[in-house]
């Protein structure tokens, strides 16, 4: 049996729908791409603004794991936060085991941006309350109350204050009073 001859017209139309229909689909496909790309450039972007701005390591770990195509610099900077981070927190614990006001000072003279440094402000008052606290007298106190006006010990120092101030009032009187029996 023979088949009946197809029109050239009706090929070429047939040919030229589905070359219509691959072009469209390779342009769809195409667009589809540069706008993922696009989103995925944006949100890289996004994220890495907000690792940069962002003071806690978890964030920078995210965005390095989920981001490990960035761009180097991207990756690089946050590299760079989190060990600046590792190394300040390795110096904190040695701060803080050390346990001395000097090591202390040192700490927060390094790294003022820190997320330990009001930790570190409070260990100092509690050593130097310490101090004025085991020295009792009105010139300790009253030095702790000027170097920490707002201090964790700061109602405590005060009530010693004036205790001790009375205390030495009362011993001047009775000084006054025992030199006036003398005589």
């Amino acid at each position: 049996p023979s088949r009946p001859a197809v029109p050239p017209s009706a090929s070429r139309a047939k040919y030229s729908a589905i070359i219509i229909a691959f072009t469209i689909s390779v342009v769809a496909i195409l667009v589809g791409l540069y706008f993922y790309k696009t989103t995925e450039a944006d949100n890289e972007m996004q994220a890495y603004q907000n690792a940069r701005n962002s003071a806690e390591p978890a964030v920078w770990e995210s965005y390095l794991a989920q981001y490990g195509e960035a761009p180097a610099h991207h990756r690089d900077s946050i590299q760079l936060l989190l060990d600046q981070y590792k190394k300040t927190d390795v110096e904190w614990l040695d701060a803080v085991a050390n346990g001395s006001k000097g090591a202390l000072e040192r700490y927060m003279r390094l790294y003022p941006q820190s997320i330990h440094i009001t930790e570190a402000k409070l260990l100092v008052d509690s050593i130097d309350w310490a101090q004025a606290k085991t020295v009792a007298t009105v010139q300790s106190l009253e030095a702790y109350l000027s170097r920490y006006p707002e201090g964790a010990h700061i109602d405590e120092a005060k009530d010693m204050l004036e205790r001790v101030k009375s205390q030495g009032a009362a011993e001047e009187q009775q000084k006054a009073i025992d030199a006036c029996t003398r005589f």
